[in-house]
């Protein structure tokens, strides 16, 4: 091992049969290939863990590509533990640009920059693309995940309770798929690259993704608007895909943003859609045997009776479409300063999620009893459905009877 420069990289293995790979410095592997040595990290979200969790090295330069908030926490456990290593953390690739602190180690350095410029002083994006996945970690899996960066903004970029796009933040990365690389592994392994960008865009569409590889052990997974724009354009590619032009159309799993399925709401957050095109987007999926994920949002503060009865009926026309496979996860609606919907808010409106450590302001939507009723309404049909539905948060919102 180097005992300069490391490169971290953290992996989740919780599954039996597989493991998902945080790969943060794909675009510069060749780089860091060349300047020091790639170590993977197990995830950890027990503060004990991530206490008894140890580096290779104990003194030199340590870059972290910090995907998520216990990333950075694992982070700030070893600019504690190891005094003599300076860190640099950010995700993927070296930014993290909603998280801050006020008390960091002196030897932890938190940074949003590409990581060719930060790490190599590079002016242009890289347009190269590598990863190496060890034996060791793959041993008895059957499934590993990793992704390809495509880019790190949104080009919708409207809808209001969303702070991932802001043209100030960095330079994009300009990949195409031309130097995709995905190894080749022994034995019955199958590979989930998710194609990462906040929403595919059109163009991708049409002049990237039939360029990806027909292969019966790769599944190419991204995030999918159901718009006006996007409609058209990927109904033609799923065709010509049937038709053997590109990957075939069961190598692809869409993840599309439902948020709150009522018309209203869909308006009032931007999002750029409709019911009836979520169902059209859905019913296509259905037809080419694709798996959705249809990710939801609760905790708003301004539902109607007509939301909810929009919301159960879309998830009633879901479970009707009995050919697609569906995962869902329901979340609750937390809102970034740097989101437009917060400027809505009076700051007693507000509740701030308190960090320990890291804090990136977010706040949730104080809730009033009627508000919290039509939440749990849906958010209980949700939950009973059969659209294989799972909440990541225990609580629609912090409640406010008044």
């Amino acid at each position: 091992m180097n005992q300069e420069t490391i490169f971290i990289q953290f992996l989740h293995d919780k599954a039996r049969n597989s493991i998902i790979l945080n790969n943060g410095f794909s675009n510069v592997y060749n780089e860091c290939k060349n300047a020091g040595d790639f170590f993977w990290s197990k995830h950890y979200s027990e503060i004990s863990a991530m206490e008894k969790n140890c580096l290779p090295i104990k003194n030199g330069k340590a870059y972290i590509s910090a995907f998520y908030y216990d990333h950075l926490m694992q982070s700030y456990i070893w600019a504690r533990q190891y005094p003599d290593i300076r860190f640099i953390a950010g995700g993927p690739a070296v930014r993290y640009a909603n998280f801050t602190s006020q008390n960091l180690p002196y030897n932890l350095t938190l940074s949003k920059g590409l990581a060719e410029k930060v790490i190599f002083l590079k002016d242009k994006p890289n347009k190269t693309w590598d990863i190496d996945i060890p034996v060791n970690l793959i041993k008895g899996k059957n499934i590993i995940r990793f992704a390809y960066n495509i880019d790190r903004r949104c080009y919708w970029g409207k809808c209001i309770f969303c702070d991932g796009y802001n043209k100030d933040w960095e330079s994009p990365l300009n990949n195409n798929i031309d130097n995709l690389k995905i190894p080749k592994l022994n034995g019955n392994i199958n590979k989930i690259v998710r194609l990462n960008i906040p929403s595919i865009t059109p163009k991708f569409l049409k002049n990237e993704v039939p360029k990806l590889p027909r292969r019966n052990d790769v599944i190419f997974d991204f995030f999918i608007r159901a718009g006006k724009e996007i409609l058209p354009v990927i109904t033609q590619v799923l065709e010509d895909c049937a038709n053997g032009i590109g990957p075939a159309p069961e190598q692809f799993r869409f993840v599309i943003g439902v948020e709150f399925p009522s018309d209203r709401m869909l308006q009032y957050m931007g999002k750029g859609t409709s019911r009836a095109l979520l169902l059209k987007l859905l019913s296509l999926a259905e037809r080419y045997k694709i798996s959705v994920g249809i990710p939801f949002i609760f905790g708003w503060n301004n539902l109607t009776l007509k939301d909810v009865q929009e919301a159960v009926d879309f998830i009633k026309k879901v479970e009707q479409m009995e050919a697609l496979e569906t995962f869902s996860t329901g979340f609750t609606l937390e809102i970034h300063p740097n989101s437009p919907v917060f400027k809505q808010f009076k700051t007693s409106e507000l509740i701030p999620i308190r960090r320990k450590i890291f804090n990136n302001g977010e706040c949730r939507i104080k809730l009033n009893k009627e508000q919290q009723e039509l939440n749990e309404a849906v958010r209980s049909f949700y939950l009973h459905s059969k659209i294989n539905s799972y909440l990541y948060d225990s609580e629609i919102g912090n409640i406010n009877y008044e």
